[in-house]
């Protein structure tokens, strides 16, 4: 059996790492185009329980926070668990329900703040800008109010839930609080159910002093 050189094992090292750096990058898009794809499917899978949620409840989507500024939905603890729409993926530690984490966010959205690694919020945001009226009138706590989803005129343009930022720990989804962990995009689901993936150029600002810049992409409204 014919023994390789040295030389002859040393070209061989070098192709073989030529050919690792050029299916590395390639391996990488591919990991990231699948976490982005789960991540996706687990935003339209939070759709289609809080649509679950409205058609349980005459209409009416759960809301952001109740009167006493507590978060309602995806706290520990909190309605959208203790009437099992969510479960916990530890009923010990109440880590969040796994449909509500993504897999591309080392860090998620803490339940406390300065607890950024509890996974009791998950890692997604919720757009609390939704157009609830106190006596035909939108006010700043509009959140706090359940949303009839015949409100809204465009639910195919209202975003809903999107991928959010370490610095959302409000768990409030504005344009300061998306996370773009998807190549420089972030994952959004839209209030009739579809899902789309965004660049930061791509997404209006959720407000501009008083003046929302897309009232159809934050509120379904004109």
């Amino acid at each position: 059996m014919r023994k390789f050189t040295l030389i002859e094992l040393l070209v061989v090292i070098a192709i073989i790492a030529v050919l690792a750096s050029m299916l590395l990058p390639a391996l990488s898009k591919a990991r990231q185009a699948a976490q982005s794809s789960t991540c996706q499917n687990n935003l339209k899978n939070v759709g289609l329980v809080f649509q679950l949620y409205a058609e349980d409840h005459g209409g009416y989507f759960p809301r952001h926070k109740d009167a006493a500024e507590t978060i309602w939905w995806n706290n520990p603890n909190r309605a959208m668990y203790t009437m099992n729409y969510f479960r916990y993926s530890d009923s010990v530690k109440k880590y969040a329900d796994p449909m509500l984490l993504c897999a591309t966010t080392t860090v998620q959205v803490a339940a406390v703040k300065g607890e950024p690694h509890a996974l009791t919020y998950g890692s997604y945001c919720f757009n609390g800008y939704f157009p609830n009226m106190h006596n035909g009138t939108l006010t700043l706590d509009s959140y706090k109010t359940s949303l009839f989803q015949d409100k809204i005129k465009y639910p195919g343009a209202m975003v809903w839930f999107g991928d959010c930022s370490v610095n959302g720990a409000t768990n409030f989804l504005t344009s300061a609080t998306i996370g773009y962990y998807h190549g420089s995009r972030a994952n959004f689901v839209y209030l009739d159910g579809h899902v789309a993936s965004l660049r930061p150029q791509e997404v209006p600002a959720s407000k501009t002093g008083n003046y929302y810049a897309n009232p159809v992409f934050w509120r379904g409204t004109d």
